[in-house]
């Protein structure tokens, strides 16, 4: 059965943009950043989000001139079956561990933000049971429920804004470069796995609704996005830029929101604000999932996602549980080299060298010359288990 309707709009494209690139990071990138590379961390974020827009651009470009090109399609036709199963693998294990890392970040804002104890091997279920649950579905799912709560996600942004700085004394983010440039060459060292969050969004190519203007919207609502980060950031370094080693790993803006809110009089307002805010946090950790899922089913040539969601979902409870139960042990995880080449590779170079190739690739047949029935195939199974419940009713 041959699918000609697109599964997202462009609309949601850019929605999963902005989300993507601001959620996670906008809760724990601050604090890990500042104690890595002090208040130079500016710098560092500064390079990495300039990064992140050029490859939304790739990718938005790639969209408007090959509509009916997915990325697993590109990725045979480019570097043919055995290297695309190559980068299919490399993808599958940059996504298992930034999957990892999502998962004890949001165990730290829980743990540090609001209970003093918690048991992270009952309440990671149903964390893994939701993300992994959208990942067999359509990315139409995944594109709705962005649409849904974008809104919300839009208001407790303005709010956290408000909070944050009412009272924050923005002198204290200066002096900068101090130590000349050693902290920000470390940072951008050690520290890639926080950023990037763009080649999930790979699993959209060939699936999008074309409009006019694409890339410039992709770019502005990353850009807004990495700013929003660095506001974030500056809020962060403002407040605890002379007392950097009391800012322990897993530290958050929560305790910001929570002193300037006055917390000790009014409760606990802030966390109305972040509750609606772990949406869009659990919608970036599905598309996480869903670029593993579709990963894996390539690679062993499956269409079947169910059996693959599950193996997955069992390895990373192994992994959040198991093998690296702290934080700290996560940390050094995705300090590691192996980890931090492997992500580098497939998040910051991969879409750049995909452009290139398939620019070279199509030159001048337009991206018309394969069948659409892989991709045919590809969303059958996405959109089976919709179908299944229509028919029901």
């Amino acid at each position: 059965m041959q699918i000609k309707k697109p599964m997202i709009t462009s609309r949601q494209f850019i929605i999963l943009a902005f989300i993507g690139g601001i959620v996670i990071k906008g809760l724990m990138l601050p604090s890990v950043m500042l104690r890595v590379s002090g208040r130079d961390g500016l710098f560092v974020m500064a390079i990495y989000f300039v990064l992140e827009i050029i490859n939304i651009g790739l990718f938005c470009k790639l969209i408007s001139d090959y509509p009916d090109k997915t990325f697993f399609t590109m990725l045979e036709d480019c570097f043919g079956k055995a290297g695309g199963k190559i980068i299919l693998m490399l993808l599958l294990t940059a996504a298992l561990v930034k999957f990892t890392l999502n998962l004890s970040e949001v165990k730290a804002f829980f743990a540090i933000g609001m209970f003093a104890s918690m048991n992270w091997a009952v309440m990671i279920i149903p964390v893994l049971i939701l993300c992994f649950a959208i990942s067999v579905k359509s990315l139409r799912v995944l594109g709705r429920a962005a649409e849904i709560f974008f809104p919300f996600i839009a208001v407790s942004i303005v709010l956290l804004m408000l909070i944050l700085f009412r009272e924050v004394p923005l002198e204290n983010v200066l002096p900068l470069l101090e130590e000349g440039a050693s902290p920000i060459k470390e940072g951008l060292i050690k520290l890639p796995m926080w950023f990037g969050d763009v080649i999930v969004l790979a699993v959209a190519l060939g699936n999008v609704k074309n409009t006019k203007r694409l890339v410039l919207k992709g770019v502005v609502a990353r850009t807004i996005s990495s700013l929003l980060i660095m506001a974030f950031s500056v809020a962060l370094f403002s407040s605890y830029g002379n007392i950097i080693p009391l800012v322990k790993y897993g530290h958050n803006i929560t305790t910001l929101t929570q002193y300037n809110l006055g917390s000790q009089e009014f409760g606990r307002f802030d966390l109305i604000i972040y509750s609606v805010w772990m949406s869009g946090v659990f919608i970036k950790m599905a598309m996480n999932c869903y670029l593993a899922v579709r990963c894996a089913a390539r690679i062993i040539n499956v269409v079947n996602y169910k059996y693959i969601s599950a193996v997955l979902a069992a390895a990373a409870y192994i992994l959040s549980i198991f093998a690296v139960p702290a934080i700290t042990d996560v940390y050094e995880l995705s300090t590691a080299l192996w980890a931090r080449i492997i992500f580098s590779a497939v998040e910051f170079l991969l879409p750049v060298v995909l452009f290139a190739a398939a620019k070279i690739k199509y030159s001048g047949s337009g991206g018309k010359k394969h069948t659409d029935g892989e991709k045919a195939v590809e969303e059958s199974a996405d959109i089976k288990g919709e179908k299944t419940a229509r028919e029901r009713q």
